[in-house]
């Protein structure tokens, strides 16, 4: 039995001390009772501008406990390390910081460093808009997204991506075709399968037209169907049915 006392009581423990930058809780600070003994904790926490040495995730108090007579992990506060984007660097090889009464200091600066492999602003979309917000430097592997504006289909992938300094491809955005009754007047015809007078259709898109009453194919038109390309109808052609017929000046 005097053995066991003797060594319960051998280690020292753990005593109170003063944490630069940071500090206990209010009852440890105001009333001290220390030493802590093996396996007893303390909360502390940093002044603003200031993070633990092993910071415990998402935690504004951190613990550390007493083992072989050394807090663990130890409650020390440092500055704040901050680390730049890909590419750069801080300036003046500074990535330390402190937050004191006038702001930051030194104040986080990161700096160009690499240039190799960037791509500047990504090329214009004739009838097309850049849905993200443009940048003057890109790093590789960086994306950016179009869109056509209304009435134009696009061609391609809307998503373009920076590659050893250079764009790929960009996307096309094709226009709609309309078909009026004033171009249908001209070519004697009329959309098959709608009594409307104007319509909107996307590029690549097919329509099917019929003669005017009174009037037949042209003989040089193989098909009434008409495709969108590019905004633009390759219209059908009909004639008058008494056209070419005998008998007939």
């Amino acid at each position: 039995m005097p053995y066991f006392f003797l060594s319960l009581f051998s280690a020292k423990g753990c005593d109170y001390v003063r944490i630069e930058n940071g500090r206990m809780t209010e009852y440890l600070e105001r009333y001290k009772p220390f030493p802590k003994w093996e396996g007893q904790t303390i909360d502390f926490r940093c002044d603003h501008g200031f993070v633990p040495a092993n910071q415990q995730t998402g935690q504004t108090w951190q613990r550390a406990a007493c083992i072989n007579s050394r807090y663990v992990p130890e409650p020390k506060c440092n500055n704040i390390t901050f680390v730049c984007d890909t590419g750069y660097s801080p300036a003046n090889q500074q990535s330390t910081i402190t937050c004191t009464q006038k702001g930051w200091s030194p104040a986080p600066e990161c700096i160009l460093t690499d240039i190799g492999g960037k791509c500047g602003r990504p090329p214009p979309v004739e009838n097309g808009d850049i849905v993200d917000i443009s940048k003057a430097t890109y790093f590789p592997s960086e994306t950016v997204t179009y869109q056509c504006q209304n009435f134009y289909t696009m061609e391609g992938s809307p998503r373009v991506t920076c590659q050893n300094g250079l764009w790929s491809q960009t996307p096309i955005c094709r226009a709609a075709c309309t078909a009026n009754e004033e171009d249908m007047r001209v070519h004697n015809i009329k959309l098959r399968w709608s009594n409307r007078n104007k319509i909107y259709v996307e590029d690549g898109t097919t329509v099917e037209f019929v003669c005017l009453r009174g009037y037949k194919p042209h003989p040089n038109t193989r098909s009434l169907r008409a495709n969108c390309v590019d905004g633009k109808f390759d219209y059908p052609d009909c004639i008058p049915k008494h056209y070419g017929d005998r008998g007939n000046t």
